[in-house]
């Protein structure tokens, strides 16, 4: 028989928000934050001015609060990331002194392993809101993306545009040419604060708030064709359930450890009641032979006495 999970309150599955995309005719929006937030934001809702932990180019002088959107975008955004991910590690090496590759040109599997274990124990320790947003109240449609605006007005170097254009996936799912937001990095109208009411909380189909399980729950859903414009997530995923599988082996393993320990520990504690009850009665049974020859003594002794009495 199925079990039945009982949905905690104001939540929301990704199929349920699929289902009613198709239904409603209109795409859903997601953010994605840190779980300890969590309390922060149903009571005052997203702050734009709230300090963003991965912000870059002009993010601190814009207070927006950046969503997905739909299921492509959400994936295009860890796709994304895994890209933004590998040009920071590769940036600590050359700082370092260590000649690397950015990873337009070549992927180092050493890095890539490392990114992949970071971005592991990040998506375990984040979550997915879906967010009520109405055009022209909270968002625009046809918005401009201002990092494409500052990449091609500022002097940069030509191998930093590569790298970005790289990392924004140009000619695979952006276009960098178009200064328009792409759909896996949409923000709201400046300034604007999402009101807690608007917000959903993303689970599992069991009930899970992790972002790792809900990422890989959907993915499997996930059709081919699209999943092979995204290589970085395909090969993200991998790793996380490979991880995951390793990890549930340990714990496996060492639950065996310990239940054999318990065993082993019973098995002593009732073996030590034996000897204990054993060598008691060898205690005993040496008392009362002990006892026994003392009587025999005795009444040798007495046998004695009365016949040198006799004599």
């Amino acid at each position: 028989m199925k079990k039945i999970i009982e949905k905690e309150e104001n939540t929301i599955t990704l199929s349920e928000l699929i289902n009613r995309e198709k239904e409603m005719k209109k795409e859903f929006f997601l953010h994605f934050t840190r779980k300890k937030n969590q309390e922060d934001i149903e009571k005052k809702g997203l702050d734009p001015k709230a300090k963003k932990e991965n912000a870059v180019a002009n993010d601190k002088e814009t207070p927006v609060i950046y969503f997905s959107e739909g299921l492509d975008g959400m994936f295009e955004t860890l796709n994304t990331w895994v890209r933004y991910e590998y040009y920071n590690k590769v940036q600590e090496r050359r700082r370092e002194g260590i000649d690397v590759k950015f990873g337009n040109e070549e992927i180092d599997p050493k890095i890539l392993e490392e990114v992949h274990e970071k971005m592991y124990n990040d998506l375990k320790d984040r979550m997915y809101y879906s967010i009520d947003l109405e055009e022209g109240i909270d968002y625009l449609e046809d918005d401009i993306d201002d990092k494409k605006i500052d990449l091609k007005t500022r002097n940069i170097p030509e191998f930093i545009i590569r790298e970005a254009k790289w990392q924004y996936g140009d000619g695979e799912y952006s276009n960098f040419d178009d200064i328009k937001q792409e759909r896996w990095n949409r923000n709201t109208i400046k300034g604007k604060v999402i009101e807690p009411e608007k917000l959903t909380k993303v689970i599992s189909e069991k009930g899970d708030i992790d972002a790792l399980t809900v990422v890989i729950e959907q993915y499997e859903r996930y059709d081919n064709d699209s999943r092979e414009k995204l290589k970085e997530l395909s090969d993200l995923v991998n790793y996380c359930k490979e991880k995951i599988r390793e990890e549930k082996e340990v714990s496996t393993k060492e639950d065996s450890r310990d239940t054999n320990k318990d065993i082993k520990k019973r098995l002593i504690s009732q073996v030590y009641d034996k000897f204990t009850d054993v060598e008691q009665i060898s205690i005993v049974e040496k008392t009362i032979e002990n006892d026994e020859k003392e009587f025999i003594l005795e009444d040798i002794s007495k046998d004695d006495k009365e016949e040198e009495i006799g004599r």
